[in-house]
């Protein structure tokens, strides 16, 4: 019996550990078989782009205040959105404008609730408020700046000319145009 070890009790562990060895030379440089990948993972690298852009993922008032120029339309100047209230079954977007304006953006709600609908779905506002608020800053038009003549810019470098080149030279030269040009009368 070539198979038992001397006493006879079991296998001889010498013929296993070569016969282990040699299954291990012929197996072990083989690859793991996996699973084919599913349609739906080479999908999302173009799906979840466009949902970002176009999806749910913002919050309601975020889309529509980038959006809010297309909505609001001729009043996007003089008014914005400033956030959504309310549930699902009714939701209300309130919207600032500026004095009078309050009155024509109201008049227009109609109009501007349907093209949010029409661009984010039915239930995404059905009244709008409109409150009255303070012009913004930057609805603000403010007069462009104007240079400066040439008597005034020849002032400047003199002043200026005592100083070493460096970042306070720019700066004092940067404000000195900034006074220079806002003191002049029209």
């Amino acid at each position: 019996m070539s198979g038992m070890s001397e006493k006879g009790k079991g296998p001889d562990v010498k013929v296993n550990a070569h016969l282990v060895e040699k299954w291990l030379e012929t197996q072990r440089a083989r690859p793991q078989a996996r699973p084919m990948r599913t349609a739906g993972f080479a999908t999302n690298k173009i799906v979840r782009p466009l949902s970002r852009k176009h999806g749910k993922l913002k919050s309601s008032v975020a889309q529509i205040q980038t959006h809010w120029p297309e909505f609001a339309g001729r009043f996007a100047k003089l008014s914005k959105a400033v956030r959504v209230s309310g549930t699902k079954e009714g939701r209300t977007l309130v919207v600032e404008a500026v004095g009078p304006a309050a009155t024509l953006v109201q008049a227009d709600a109609g109009a501007i609730i349907k093209r949010i609908q029409a661009r984010l779905g039915t239930d995404a506002v059905s009244a709008i408020r409109v409150v009255q608020g303070k012009m913004a800053r930057d609805l603000v038009k403010t007069s462009p700046k104007r240079g400066l003549s040439p008597r005034e810019e020849a002032e400047l470098q003199s002043q200026l000319s005592d100083m070493e080149d460096g970042p306070l030279k720019d700066a004092l030269e940067q404000m000195g145009r900034n006074v220079l040009g806002s003191n002049r009368k029209k």
